[in-house]
């Protein structure tokens, strides 16, 4: 499977999200991924063994509406985050504890905003 590309661009002092993610089962997109049951796991690092610069803290929203979302992350917060290229990606655990995907995966760029407040 190739997951699906999203890239992020998040600048620090800035706040960050939500984001709200819809998956599906068909190419279509007309019906959604039923996602009850699952738990979502989505980390940004430098490298893929690399330590944890932000853990996303997705969670199902909506499972039969196959909705995951990424919580607002603060102002605050962004602001202690390094300035750099990063990556990330987007993984679904079953209960059993199956790991599948990643679903999403991408660039995750931590950046300075030019005008600040």
């Amino acid at each position: 499977m190739i997951p699906g590309v999203l890239n992020f661009i998040v600048y620090q002092g800035s706040t960050f999200g939500p984001a709200i993610l819809t998956g599906y089962s068909d190419l279509a997109h007309t019906i959604p991924a039923n996602l009850t049951g699952f738990l979502p796991h989505a980390r940004v690092r430098k490298t893929p063994n690399s330590p944890v610069i932000l853990d996303l803290l997705p969670f199902i929203s909506n499972g039969v509406g196959g909705e995951v979302t990424i919580p607002a992350v603060t102002d605050e917060n962004t602001a202690r985050l390094p300035r750099g290229n990063y990556i990330w990606d987007l993984l679904l655990e079953r209960s059993t504890g199956e790991v599948l995907g990643p679903f999403l995966a991408g660039s995750f760029i931590i950046g300075t905003a030019v005008s600040r407040a």
